[in-house]
């Protein structure tokens, strides 16, 4: 049976902050980046009205930018292709109707579910595994690199599980609004678009105003559920279990390691095993980072990966006399992954470069880094 050192009472407040990190680096990672939507706001006969202009889409679709539908408002975009010399092209606005997603429960509740769910199941079987594997020297090795691989195939089982849960007890309907709508045209993975827009009837005749860059969208191949989710889960989680790590380094050592080892499982499955098979899906290749090109966030979670590789090499699976220097490194891995996640995703990402694709190159080999 496993030891603990530390009260039960500061291991929760741990994940509890381990949480509230998490879900900051949720929120920041979601409102930041070139791919997040452009927020402002325009004044229609003095009312204030929220607009979001998308700058992310699949490129099997056209692109949908909408505008509230404010009375006597007018718009129209002028589109064109990023980095070219092309003229720009004029599309009106017109009514489009509003659509919401309905379901059994809110999304949101379904996600928390699933949370407790995974975490009810760790923790039965982390006892159940304490209790059935031989005390012994090995003991506490064999158990962490249980809950290791069982902790990723649980992520990965409850991604795939919401995704087949949304398509099939989740659907659009109609909420009887509308507002305003003019569509850009798909583009092959990691085409760009610029656009602009212009205003009759409120108080800005443009967005964004002038002398501002223009919006930039970026398109991208569709990826499978099945393989997005799973990667989104496992790096979020990654987080929350590094954030853990770094908070017992501190405070609790006696229970880093476990957390340490699973992290690095987490992130392994999540950023080297998913990450690169959702980077071929959405633009051909599956990596983009070093030493073939600046992907920030291919590199970014290289650094990351690295980190908490060097950490565990270092700590090992038994506690030592003198624990400072295992600590340090396992400082060093959690600032390296909070670093990791200060640089907005997408930055330096794919772009299309729209001159060896007018020389015949094929989309997919005509793809380079950006460096936006």
């Amino acid at each position: 049976m496993s030891t603990h050192t530390h009260p039960r009472w500061l291991g929760i407040l741990l994940w509890v902050g381990a949480f509230l990190i998490m879900t900051s680096a949720v929120i920041y990672q979601r409102t930041t980046g070139p791919t997040y939507p452009a927020k402002g706001t325009i004044t229609v006969q003095g009312e204030e009205l929220r607009y979001e202009l998308i700058r992310s889409q699949n490129s099997d679709i056209d692109a949908e930018v909408v505008l509230p539908d404010g009375d006597g408002l007018r718009a129209t975009l002028y589109y064109k292709r990023y980095n070219t010399d092309d003229e720009f092209r004029a599309v009106p606005f017109t009514p489009h109707a509003e659509y919401r997603s309905s379901g059994p429960l809110p999304k949101l509740l379904f996600v928390l579910l699933l949370f407790g769910a995974f975490w009810a199941g760790l923790f039965f079987l982390r006892r159940q595994l304490e209790r059935r594997i031989p005390q012994g020297p090995t003991h506490e090795a064999v158990v962490w690199l249980a809950m290791s691989a069982i902790s990723v195939l649980c992520l990965v089982g409850g991604a795939g599980l919401y995704s087949a849960s949304v398509d099939a007890f989740w659907t659009q309907v109609p909420t009887g609004e509308y507002h305003l709508g003019a569509d850009l045209p798909k583009q092959p993975a990691a085409g760009k678009l610029e656009y602009y827009l212009d205003l009759q009837g409120a108080a800005e005749s443009r967005v964004p105003a002038a002398g501002e860059e223009n919006v930039v969208i970026r398109f991208k191949d569709p990826v499978p559920d099945h393989i997005l989710f799973p990667h989104v889960f496992l790096m979020f989680f990654g987080v929350l279990f590094g954030m853990r790590t770094g908070l017992a380094a501190l405070f609790a050592p006696s229970s880093m390691r476990a957390t340490a080892w699973r992290t690095l499982a987490i992130l392994s499955a999540g950023g080297m095993f998913f990450g690169p098979i959702v980077q071929k899906y959405a633009f051909g290749a599956f990596w983009t980072g070093f030493p073939y090109g600046k992907d920030l966030t291919d590199n970014k979670m290289l650094i990351m990966w690295l980190a908490w590789l060097f950490a565990v090499a270092l700590i090992g699976f038994r506690a030592k006399k003198k624990e400072l220097v295992s600590r340090l490194v396992v400082l060093v891995a959690m600032l390296a992954m909070t670093g990791a996640y200060l640089i907005p995703h997408s930055m330096r990402g794919s772009e299309l470069d729209y001159s060896k694709l007018e020389e015949g190159v094929a989309p997919h080999e005509a793809i380079g880094t950006s460096e936006d």
